[in-house]
């Protein structure tokens, strides 16, 4: 009897050898692309492109870059489909576009902001793991937030980041399932920043007013944001730090994308400093990434976000059951949680309420 062997088997596993051979290629030079696109951002390639064609001996006058130089940069731009030559001109294609300020200014501010600030601090991974302290602070002998009240460049980065992310998040999700908007007389966003995520609020709750709570040095960009949207006689800047006792009380209070930035003992610091300033029928926002319960490859953006929280805050991404022991440890409880897009979720949070005959509830 003969048996059958397909022809082809060898080179199918030599197929799939060759593919995993491309991904793991792939992830290790990944740190090489990253630096290259942050590179080409900041040269301005991708600003000067949208505004016009241009020819390499244009571009190499433009930006002041040897054009032998500036011609291995082109040629893997033009590689990976982000610019195009024709004619002996560069025209910026769609993926370009999105790192440009005009029309991709999420992603551009967040390749900006890992080029400026997390890249030479995930370079030191190897030795902070082995000492436990987290590369920022290992390096730099200080608390990344610290940094900010000092370095105003650095802060101005680290805000345009998160300015561009507060304005793209939607949060029309969590609108879709408040049935009684006129009740909600007082906001205050804790760690608001320039005041984007609260602006949203104020829109949709138009009988409101707004606290915006953050650190002294903010000040000055929120007033100017919220000037741009005429909401500045609708908001109150307060300087005032989430680590100290908060002295207003609101019917919503905001922490959108706070938590994530500090270690579980600091995060429930922050949330008792809210919980002692809630009435019972406050409720809190708490906007941010819920990781799995389980790794899965399809949650691979998850888990860098998380080892990234780490490498420059000391902080961390959390699943559900992780925020309810933050909560329940800080007096909280969950009452709701909606999903918006891509990872992040509202969570909404009120106090426990003692009843002294049937105990917490």
């Amino acid at each position: 009897m003969r048996i059958w062997v397909p022809f082809n088997l060898h080179r199918w596993e030599v197929r799939k050898m060759d593919i995993q051979d491309k991904m793991l290629l792939s992830m290790i030079q990944g740190f090489s692309l990253s630096y290259f696109l942050y590179t080409s951002c900041e040269l301005g390639i991708f600003e000067t492109l949208l505004n016009e064609d241009q020819t390499l001996s244009e571009l190499s006058e433009r930006l002041y870059i040897r054009k032998d130089i500036l011609l291995r940069l082109m040629n893997t731009l033009e590689a990976f489909g982000f610019v195009k030559i024709h004619d002996e001109k560069y025209s910026l294609q769609q993926l370009g576009k999105r790192l440009s300020e005009k029309n991709g200014k999420v992603m551009r501010e967040l390749l900006l902001f890992s080029g400026r600030q997390c890249m030479p601090y995930w370079a030191k991974l190897y030795e902070a793991v082995h000492s436990g302290e987290a590369p920022y602070k290992l390096i730099e002998k200080q608390a990344y937030f610290d940094m900010q009240e000092t370095n105003y460049q650095n802060y101005r980065t680290f805000n345009s980041m998160m300015s561009s992310n507060s304005e793209d998040l939607d949060l029309q999700p969590y609108f879709e399932t408040e049935i009684t908007p006129f009740r909600i007389k007082k906001i205050v966003d804790i760690g608001g920043g320039t005041g984007n995520i609260l602006i949203k609020l104020l829109k949709f709750y138009k009988n409101s007013f707004g606290i915006l709570l953050d650190l002294q040095f903010v000040e000055t960009e929120a007033i100017r944001n919220l000037q741009n949207y005429n909401m500045e006689n609708r908001v109150k800047f307060y300087s005032g730090n989430f680590f100290e006792p908060i002295d207003f009380s609101a019917d919503i209070f905001v922490m959108s994308r706070i938590l994530h930035d500090w270690s579980d003992e600091e995060a429930i610091q922050i949330l008792k400093n809210v919980a002692q300033a809630m009435t019972e029928n406050s409720r809190i926002l708490i906007i941010e990434k819920i990781m799995p319960e389980t790794p899965k490859r399809e949650n691979t953006e998850m888990y860098m976000a998380d080892l990234n929280m780490w490498v420059m805050c000391g902080g961390k991404e959390r699943t559900l059951e992780e925020f309810k022991n933050l909560l329940q440890l800080s007096d909280l409880k969950v009452t709701r949680i909606i999903k918006l897009a891509g990872n992040e979720s509202v969570l909404e949070v009120k106090k426990y309420i003692i009843n002294y005959q049937e105990g917490m509830i």
